[in-house]
């Protein structure tokens, strides 16, 4: 498993330390003390289980979509919520993962992002992470780099927005940054090209994938993953849950909610299909049954990299109906 490989490798570089005279018994026992194996978090419940307990746990608390569709679909995400978003190449992504990041990030206090990225090149993400955030467009961020950062900067304030960019990315590698802060959000893209232990079919890959980004989300806050999906779905608009690439239902079992993302035969740029294929989360005060898997037109602006409603007006963001 992930964790006996991790504590063998942990053990047997205390045990070449005390080899080579670097560090006493004692303190090498200290140090085996401190090995935390990942495990699911578990909450203790400090006051009985009601009914309003939950009906106010799942309300109107937890964190907005920028994509009001999903706020009508799915509700405002919380700790323990872990959402897998399938797509074909060249739809936007990126796009959707910094658009609802930066949306979901500015509705904390203080709270913090981490953006694990193992595709594109790392200027390229950043750069779409200030334009999501501030609502421009490439070209008006590089007319003045220095004012835009500075305009950025503010916008996060006492928040923080990590890009985290290896293109030799392991899960391993993923929970030991996690682990450096208490995160409130997490994006990965993409979650296929991240490695695991072993020599296993990409099936099996994405079988403890899943279940590492499950634990993730349980131990931090709401974990959202881009992945591919199946090449069968290219210039598909509503693509159906069977169709992540590698995947027969390895992450459609894990997942809490999977969002595909569809275009036309011939993309449009601005515009995209959300269809909500799996929606395991408790409905809000926000959701909609009629909604619950929602097949929806939404615009995408290629510019911003936003993804806004055509279909719905106003925002139940924040609270606010």
């Amino acid at each position: 498993s992930l964790d006996s490989l991790r504590g063998q490798e942990f053990f047997t570089k205390i045990g070449q330390r005390v080899g080579e005279g670097q560090i006493g018994l004692s303190e090498a026992i200290d140090e085996a003390r401190s090995f935390k194996p990942y495990q699911i978090a578990t909450s203790v419940t400090e006051s009985p289980l009601t009914l309003d307990s939950i009906s106010s746990s799942r309300g109107t608390s937890g964190l907005y979509w920028r994509l009001e569709d999903l706020n009508r679909s799915l509700g405002p995400v919380q700790r323990g919520d872990f959402i897998v978003v399938p797509k074909r190449p060249e739809v936007g992504g990126t796009s959707f993962l910094v658009s609802e990041l930066s949306y979901m990030l500015e509705q904390t206090d203080g709270g913090k992002a981490i953006l694990f990225n193992n595709e594109e090149e790392k200027g390229k993400v950043y750069s779409r992470m200030v334009s999501a955030a501030l609502g421009i467009d490439y070209r008006t961020l590089m007319s003045d780099p220095n004012r835009y950062q500075v305009e950025y900067d503010k916008w996060l304030g006492d928040r923080e927005w990590t890009l985290h960019h290896d293109t030799n990315m392991t899960i391993s590698g993923i929970h030991e940054a996690l682990e450096e802060k208490d995160y409130d959000l997490i994006g990965i893209n993409v979650l296929l090209k991240v490695g695991t232990p072993g020599n296993k079919e990409d099936h099996d890959r994405l079988q403890e994938l899943g279940t590492q980004c499950r634990i993730i989300a349980e131990n931090y806050g709401p974990t959202f993953a881009i992945v591919q999906a199946d090449p069968s779905a290219e210039g598909m608009q509503y693509i159906p849950q069977d169709r992540i690439y590698k995947s027969k239902t390895a992450l459609q079992g894990e997942a809490d909610g999977l969002i595909f993302i569809g275009t036309d035969e011939e993309i449009q740029d601005d515009v995209r299909y959300i269809h909500v294929a799996k929606n395991k989360i408790p409905p809000a005060t926000c959701t909609i049954p009629k909604c619950k898997h929602i097949k929806s037109q939404v615009h995408f602006d290629y510019e911003t990299g936003r993804f806004t409603s055509v279909n719905f007006k106003g925002q139940h963001s924040r609270g606010k109906t």
